[in-house]
């Protein structure tokens, strides 16, 4: 299914696209394009064309998760511990239609899939150009821009992680320490340096 090449020194990769599945399908239906019938593209392009409060791949359940874990590591300044995870809540919900909008999503459904998925390098390039993209177009005004850096970094590295061979959302959440090292955002709104276990 999935070819990977190295010219250059980057790697390249042939995805045969999976076509028709939607959140919750049975992954192993490919079709190439060639195999597209009119109902497939019709599929496709509801998709591509759902609306803004429909744009999430994410259950409410992982987004909370998410929340949970982040704020186990960082400190939003400003507001109380009550309101931290809500905020956090209604960010990575933000995020994951970042996501939806940038990836497509017939690779963003892979989080659900430890047989398939792409290779670790293809990840980290992956990861790499979406923090850029991210960082220009999410704009979080009630965080300082460390954190606001740091969450993006945190929800798509575990994003990212997810989509790899043998790895899930559920693991990468689980592994999430090691999958996201912290760096100076940590260090200055990190929960042991401000004391808030």
């Amino acid at each position: 299914m999935r070819e990977a090449s190295v010219v250059g020194g980057r790697v390249q990769t042939k995805v045969e696209l999976k076509l028709g599945c939607e959140k919750g399908d049975d992954m192993s239906e490919n079709k190439s394009l060639a195999q597209m019938n009119r109902e497939d593209f019709l599929e496709i392009l509801d998709g591509y064309f759902v609306p803004p409060e429909k744009r999430s791949r994410l259950t409410h359940e992982e987004i909370r998760i998410l929340a949970v874990r982040f704020n186990e590591r960082i400190n939003v300044p400003i507001v109380s511990e009550t309101f931290e995870e809500a905020i956090l809540f209604k960010v990575i919900l933000k995020m994951d239609v970042f996501l939806y909008d940038h990836l497509p999503n017939e690779l963003y459904d892979m989080i659900r899939s430890s047989e398939k998925g792409i290779s670790e390098a293809e990840s980290e390039l992956l990861l790499g150009r979406l923090v850029k993209v991210a960082n220009r177009k999410i704009d979080i005004p009630y965080l300082p821009e460390l954190v606001e850096a740091f969450l993006i970094r945190f929800v798509l590295g575990i994003v990212m992680k997810a989509l790899c061979q043998n790895w899930s959302l559920e693991r990468a959440i689980e592994a999430s320490d090691e999958v996201v090292e912290g760096g100076d955002e940590e260090k200055s709104f990190g929960r042991r340096k401000l004391g808030r276990n």
